[in-house]
C-alpha cells in the first residue's frame, strides 16, 4: 500500500450535492465550525462534501470509520492526521472547486493535489509575469491564443500542488518552482527548483490530467526515485452508498 498513491475524486452533481446534510454528521466540531463561517450556502456545501470525502476515503482505506478521525493544524494551517495514532502516517491533501472534489492520500510520503475548471483565463499574461518564471511566461506567449489559457491553468495546478505538498499552502512564491511541460503522447513534466526551498526536484512526480472538465495537477514524494502508482477511485457510489446506510 505505501507503494502507491490513491486519488478519490467526486464529481458534485446536483443529486450529490442536496444530499450534502446527510453527510454533515461526520465532520467534527472544529470542521463543522469551519463550515458555519462561510456566507454562501453553495461555500458550505463543497466544504461539508470535500471534508465528507476525506473521511470516506480514509475509511475506505484503512477499513475505520469515517467518524473515527481527528485532525490537527500544522505552522501553515494545513490539517494533518492526530487520530487514529496509528495512521499518523498516512498523508492526504484535498482541493474542491464548483463541480469537483478530489482527495489524494499516501503512507509514507508528502502529497499534493489541485483542481481548476478549463476554463478562459482573462490577463494571464499579466499573472504570469508577475506570478511566474520569465521561461513559463515565454512558454505561454508563444502558444496558440486559444491554448494559452489550457497552459496558463497547467502551470497554475501544478505549482499549487507542490506547494500543498510541501505542507505550506501558497506561503511560498511561485516562481521559486517553474515547469516545463511537453505533449507527447501525454504529459512529459520537469521541473526546476530554487535554491532557498532546499528541495531536489527529482524526488517529486508530478503529473497532469483531465478529469470531468477540470485540470487536476498531483505532486507525490518519490522514495529513491521510483515511481509512483497512482490509483484513481471514483467516489460517487461510495459518497452514495455510505450516505443511504
Amino acid at each position: 500500500m505505501s507503494d502507491a498513491a490513491f486519488l478519490y475524486y467526486l464529481p458534485l452533481s446536483d443529486q450529490i450535492m442536496q444530499a450534502s446534510d446527510a453527510h454533515g454528521s461526520l465532520l467534527g466540531v472544529a470542521e463543522q465550525r469551519a463550515v458555519g463561517s462561510f456566507f454562501f450556502r453553495r461555500d458550505r456545501v463543497q466544504r461539508v462534501l470535500s471534508r465528507a470525502l476525506l473521511r470516506r476515503a480514509l475509511a475506505d482505506l484503512t477499513g475505520l470509520h469515517p467518524a473515527d478521525w481527528q485532525f490537527q493544524k500544522n505552522s501553515y494551517g494545513r490539517p494533518q492526521i492526530d487520530a487514529p495514532k496509528h495512521c499518523r502516517s498516512l498523508q492526504f491533501n484535498v482541493s474542491h472547486t464548483d463541480r469537483l472534489v478530489a482527495c489524494l492520500l499516501s503512507w509514507h510520503r508528502q502529497v499534493g493535489v489541485d483542481v481548476e475548471p478549463i476554463r478562459h483565463v482573462t490577463y494571464l499574461l499579466s499573472v504570469a509575469r508577475q506570478h511566474f518564471a520569465d521561461c513559463e511566461t515565454d512558454a505561454i506567449r508563444s502558444s496558440p491564443a486559444s491554448e494559452q489559457s489550457r497552459v496558463f491553468l497547467e502551470l497554475w495546478t501544478l505549482k499549487e500542488s507542490y506547494f500543498k505538498a510541501r505542507g505550506v499552502g501558497l506561503s511560498g512564491e511561485l516562481s521559486d518552482i517553474s515547469f516545463s511541460i511537453k505533449h507527447n503522447a501525454g504529459y512529459q513534466i520537469s521541473a526546476t527548483i530554487a535554491r532557498k526551498l532546499q528541495d531536489d526536484p527529482a524526488r517529486w512526480q508530478f503529473d497532469l490530467g483531465h478529469l470531468c472538465g477540470h485540470l487536476i495537477a498531483t505532486a507525490i514524494q518519490r522514495h529513491r526515485q521510483l515511481p509512483v502508482e497512482v490509483v484513481m477511485r471514483d467516489a460517487t457510489e461510495l459518497m452514495q452508498l455510505s450516505c443511504s446506510s
